[in-house]
């Protein structure tokens, strides 16, 4: 790399030097550095066809999707008998969330070359995005079939067994592809949610630190102070805990506070900045930081989701009480004088999340779903900040109350709850937060629920005020909302 640095340096103009810089810093991973190699490549030689492909592969790297996409697309039209440019293609519109788009050409590339295993992997991906489970688990077994020690296929397979809730079917396949590649990360983080889901807590959350070479890369921290997980003692000590992940995993897991500080130690707890007047209400026994802001020095620190391997979570210790948020009294005061005197039945309602959430689409619904509920004789409250532009019709025409310009933040959502005498919701946030209010919950859950809701079950042993609807079918909600009316009489 430092021959082809200063080779540029005494002539910048020579593409091959440059495109060999690009691969040499490609083969540290330094991807910032190589995608502007590969770029004055082309720059120099716009024929270079392989300059685009590696340009386009270091965006891809970069997670820079987009423009990845644009270059691959140029080297797709160059190469249109490639199925390798093809596949890259394909693989690229899947990771900008077009999955039809990129079944499309996945399935071109594949009809140039019917037995890559790689490509029959990636097919089962966007099928599996697309929900057809079934095709996903053909494409991956063929795939299988072609390359029996292929682990990241392997590994797939399971999770969609693992969707269609064939528990045993998943768990064969991670524990295969572990075999094959003890540091399959992939694997190793998709068998810790599934030992979690079915109960098994102390392989489940030990497993789950696997999370920082998969799915968590993105929230991976290095400090020069030891990772705490229960074995040292915090008497006297301080101990950063940051969060990771979304703010209804920091809700839950803010349960675990209380416990550290019985440990004598000191709780600095960086909070992101739309849950800090939340957190302040709940806890003076914290040092909050706002996330960005400069950290004070400590002894000890913790991602917040490694706190119950710490405390060494199961079933029997789990720590169920609630509540253990709390809201503000001056907000919860302004929403009853807001609110005025109830004559029905109040109810709160959140039916979409983010739509970063890797399974919103299945998660989330669309309001006009509700319709029959909100037939109902009852005073509906919308807890959702944000409306969709696809629900946004609905939403105006409906009987909800919007109170969009009301809540600034989750301080402001929380005491909003209180005032309610339900609350139903989908999994999100905001069932987070009724939960941990103990405030009773009626929670709407896909046929491929998130782990922490567990198998088959109908209670959370998380949130004991929740009870959990699950779709029978999936992506049918016709029966979960009917089950949902008559509980709303009922409750």
């Amino acid at each position: 790399m430092e021959l082809l640095e200063k080779s540029l340096r005494i002539d910048p103009k020579q593409p091959l030097i440059s495109f060999n810089l690009g691969r040499a810093y490609q083969a540290q991973e330094k991807f910032k550095e190589a995608a502007h190699a590969f770029h004055q490549t082309r720059k120099l030689k716009p024929e270079f066809t392989d300059a685009y492909f590696n340009e386009a592969y270091a965006l891809f790297c970069l997670e820079q999707f987009d423009e990845a996409l644009v270059l691959f697309h140029h080297v797709a039209s160059l190469s249109p008998n490639s199925a390798h440019a093809i596949n890259a293609l394909g693989i690229s519109l899947y990771h900008s969330g077009k999955y039809e788009e990129a079944l499309r050409q996945l399935k071109t590339a594949l009809n140039l070359n019917i037995t890559s295993p790689e490509i029959h992997n990636n097919i089962g991906l966007a099928l599996h995005k697309l929900n057809c489970f079934e095709d996903a688990i053909e494409h991956y077994s063929k795939a299988i079939a072609l390359n029996p020690m292929y682990a990241d296929a392997i590994s797939n397979r399971g999770l969609t067994f693992q969707s269609m809730r064939k528990v045993n079917d998943a768990l064969k396949d991670f524990n295969n592809a572990i075999s094959i590649n003890p540091s399959h990360a992939d694997a190793q983080w998709n068998k810790s949610l599934l030992e979690i889901m079915i109960g098994n807590f102390k392989e489940g959350w030990l497993r789950y630190e696997w999370r920082w070479q998969s799915f968590s890369k993105k929230w991976s921290r290095h400090y020069d102070k030891p990772l705490w997980l229960g074995k040292e003692s915090l008497q006297g000590k301080s101990i950063l805990i940051y969060p990771e992940q979304g703010y209804g995993d920091f809700i839950q897991f803010y349960r675990y506070i209380d416990k550290l500080l019985l440990l004598g130690s000191k709780v600095i707890l960086e909070t992101p900045e739309p849950l800090i007047a939340l957190i302040a209400e709940s806890s003076n026994m914290v040092e909050i930081i706002e996330s960005g802001k400069k950290l004070p020095n400590f002894d000890f620190q913790c991602p917040i989701m490694s706190l119950p391997l710490a405390f060494k979570t199961n079933l029997e210790n789990l720590p169920c009480e609630t509540p253990y948020i709390r809201t503000s009294p001056q907000k919860l005061k302004l929403w009853v004088d807001k609110l005025g005197v109830k004559s029905k039945k109040r109810i709160g309602v959140a039916w979409s999340g983010s739509k970063e959430h890797k399974n919103d689409h299945n998660r989330s619904i669309a309001l006009i779903e509700l319709s029959a509920l909100l037939e109902m004789p009852f005073e509906f409250h919308s807890l959702q900040k944000e409306i969709r532009d696809s629900d946004q019709d609905f939403f105006d025409r409906s009987s909800i109350i919007n109170h969009q310009n009301d809540i600034k933040d989750f301080s402001d959502t929380a005491a909003l709850i209180e005032t309610m005498d339900l609350v139903i919701s989908v999994d999100t946030s905001i069932a987070h937060l009724a939960g941990s209010l103990n405030k009773s919950l009626l929670l709407l859950l896909p046929f491929n629920a998130d782990y922490r809701w567990m198998h088959y079950r109908l209670d959370s042993p998380w949130y004991p005020s929740a009870t959990l609807l699950r779709q029978s079918e999936f992506g049918k909600w016709n029966e979960v909302i009917e089950d949902l009316k008559k509980l709303c009489l009922d409750s």
